[in-house]
C-alpha cells in the first residue's frame, strides 16, 4: 500500500511539471510582447504611409523630398529621422509630414533606442512606389507596408 502512494506522488508531480512546462510555452510571456511590438510597427508603418500619401495627394502625386530610391529598404542609410531631432544626420528628413500637419507625430518603433532615428526605414522604387519597412521587428519576421 505504502508503494501504491508513492507511485501515485510521483505521478501527479510528473503530471503537474507536464502541465506547467506546457502552460510556460503557450503563454510565453516574452512571445507574447514580441508579436504585441511587431502588431504596433504595422500600425506605425501605416500611419506613416498614410502620411506620405496625403502629402502627394496635396502635392501633385510628388512625394516629399529626400525619399531615396532603392529596393533595400532595410539598408540603415534609410532610416527616417525623428521630427523633433536637431542631427539627422543622414537619415531620411520627413519633418514636413509633421510640420504641415499630414501627421500628428512621427511614430518610433518600440525599441528604438536612439533618440535621432525612428527605427523605421522608408524608400521608393524608380516608379515611385513607396515602401516603409521595419527593420527591427521580431520573432524572425520582415515587416514591410507597400503603396
Amino acid at each position: 500500500m505504502n508503494q501504491i502512494s508513492q507511485k501515485n506522488i510521483v505521478v501527479i508531480l510528473a503530471v503537474t511539471v507536464v502541465l506547467l512546462v506546457v502552460a510556460t510555452i503557450l503563454l510565453n510571456p516574452g512571445r507574447r510582447l514580441a508579436d504585441e511590438r511587431n502588431r504596433i510597427r504595422i500600425e506605425n508603418m501605416g500611419q506613416i504611409v498614410a502620411g506620405v500619401t496625403e502629402y502627394a495627394k496635396k502635392n501633385d502625386g510628388v512625394l516629399p523630398k529626400g525619399i531615396p530610391v532603392s529596393d533595400n529598404c532595410a539598408d540603415t542609410k534609410y532610416e527616417i529621422c525623428r521630427a523633433s531631432s536637431k542631427n539627422c544626420g543622414e537619415r531620411v528628413a520627413l519633418k514636413v509630414l509633421v510640420n504641415d500637419k499630414y501627421m500628428d507625430f512621427m511614430p518610433v518603433d518600440p525599441t528604438q533606442d536612439n533618440p535621432d532615428g525612428t527605427g523605421y526605414h522608408v524608400v521608393q522604387s524608380e516608379k515611385g512606389r513607396l515602401t516603409v519597412c521595419a527593420p527591427q521587428a521580431e520573432l524572425g519576421r520582415t515587416l514591410e507596408y507597400i503603396k
